[in-house]
């Protein structure tokens, strides 16, 4: 068993016990910006590192077959709202930390 204080600070912190879930949602974009930066979380990880803070997920392929259809949808609907000013973001970082 592992110590309790770990355990707690996971919870109260950043680092998630539980699964994601992934919902569809309805989102209201705002009014078109001059340009965008974006950022993609990458949540999946080998193992989870007990000093990690980031939001992380065990991988499993279900789940990230689900993320991944969610993540397309969301960058499609702001390539319906926004069309061709994503060819002029100012950056896009997609984030994912190796064990």
């Amino acid at each position: 068993m592992r110590p309790l204080l770990p355990r707690i600070l996971r919870r109260l912190f950043p680092g998630r016990k539980d699964s994601f879930i992934f919902e569809r949602q309805t989102v209201i974009l705002p009014a078109k910006p001059e340009s965008l930066n974006l950022y993609i979380h990458l949540p999946f990880c080998r193992q989870l590192c007990p000093f990690c803070p980031y939001m992380k997920e065990v991988y499993d392929p279900a789940v990230s077959a689900a993320y991944q259809e969610a993540l397309l949808q969301e960058l499609e609907s702001y390539l319906t709202c926004y069309g061709a000013r994503l060819t002029s973001n100012r950056s896009i970082l997609a984030a994912a930390r190796p064990p």
